[in-house]
Formats: C-alpha cells, structure tokens, sequence
C-alpha cells in the first residue's frame, strides 16, 4: 500500500518477533510512502525503518520469547 507523498515520515517498530507482531511483513508494508525525485517522470517509493537485523543472532527473537508475568 504506497500513502500520498509527504515531507515527513512514520518509521514502524523494529521487528522484534512474531508474539508481538504476528504479519511483520504486512505491517512494514503499511510505512511505504511515494516521494516525488526532481528530474524523474514517475514517483519513486521510500521506507524508513529495518528490513534485515545485522546481527548474527537474532536478538528480537531472543526477546520475543521472554514471558511477561
């Protein structure tokens, strides 16, 4: 879903593992905006915010599974 163009921008939470958001995909997705680039025919698309964890564990995970009591 691409949102009207906009100078500002809403950056998702970091993905921090499915218990807290199940469709992390689905949910990113909803933070792709269309930005208008001097010179080009055709807006382009911008997204502000984690796409892959740079880590070679995956500390979301890690902390996804700590139980709240």
């Amino acid at each position: 879903m691409l949102r009207a163009a906009s100078a500002t921008f809403d950056k998702p939470v970091d993905n921090i593992g499915t218990k807290t958001i199940p469709d992390y995909v689905g949910y990113a997705d909803q933070h792709i905006y269309t930005v208008n680039i001097p010179g080009c025919d055709m807006p382009g698309k911008v997204f502000v915010g984690q796409r892959q964890d740079p880590f070679a564990i995956g500390l979301g995970v890690v902390f996804d599974l700590v139980m709240r009591r």
